[in-house]
């Protein structure tokens, strides 16, 4: 509804907890839907991007969950140097 969406920070954290939710219900099409939203919302939010992937994994995605964890995990260990 117009007027009634929350800031965007809230927004995808809703979003994430709405995937974890989710995947702990085992409906994981949903997850990812939920996960993908978040990530386009703020493409660098760590929880959304592994949430995303655990989605993949459970979806039977394994190359894509794969590849998901293996950039997040590039992009942490860069910012630690």
């Amino acid at each position: 509804a117009v007027g009634l969406d929350p800031p965007l920070p809230l927004s995808v954290v809703l979003r994430v907890n709405r995937a974890q939710a989710l995947l702990n219900l085992g409906r994981y099409c949903e997850a990812r839907s939920e996960a993908r939203a978040a990530v386009k919302l703020d493409p660098t939010h760590v929880k959304g991007r592994y949430r995303l992937a655990l989605a993949e994994a459970a979806l039977g995605r394994h190359g894509v969950a794969l590849s998901l964890l293996q950039s997040l995990v590039e992009e942490l260990e860069g910012e630690q140097k």
